[in-house]
């Protein structure tokens, strides 16, 4: 007739082959043990010398640790809203610098409205191009009034351009 161990030397088994920092995660919990359970688990910790302070002092560790992560979630999570966010806002206003820079060229230099129509689409390509830039090269292009600076330089080069392709078009 064969025994079956007693249920104390299956806790004690386990228990020995836990490392510490599993059973101080343990006995944070042991209200929640058997009795035979919650008595061995004392009886390993007594012997590898972990008391209740060192309980309670991975405990705290542990909460540290835990809102430490969640600050850091938290601020990557932050980051990439405002990241999101100056991306729409440099693609703002690189469209109405296209808009506004269509607009004044089309006055200055009645242009029909197929030359327009055709300014107007390469300015915006350009503006989200622009803006793309801008997301892959974020630190470079951060300071509102770099973004402005860039957007009218690189309007006005690109319809500069335009305008010759146009006048030399029209010429013909």
């Amino acid at each position: 007739m064969t025994t079956s161990p007693d249920p104390a030397s299956k806790f004690r088994e386990t228990y020995s082959r836990m490392s510490d920092d599993e059973l101080l995660r343990l006995a944070a919990q042991r209200d929640t043990l058997l009795d035979i359970g919650r008595q061995e688990l004392e009886a390993e910790m007594r012997q590898r010398g972990l008391d209740d302070r060192t309980v309670a002092s991975f405990e705290s560790n542990e909460r540290k640790e835990a809102e430490y992560e969640k600050r850091q979630t938290d601020s990557r999570k932050s980051e990439a809203a405002e990241a999101r966010l100056r991306v729409g806002q440099r693609l703002i206003i690189f469209v109405l610098t296209a808009v506004a820079m269509d607009q004044i060229i089309a006055r200055l230099f009645s242009l029909n409205s197929k030359a327009v129509e055709g300014l107007a689409e390469a300015s915006i390509s350009v503006a989200i191009g622009l803006s793309v830039l801008g997301w892959i090269f974020p630190k470079r292009w951060s300071p509102w009034k770099t973004t402005l600076v860039m957007a009218f330089g690189l309007a006005t080069a690109i319809y500069l351009f335009m305008l010759v392709i146009l006048m030399t078009a029209s010429h013909s």
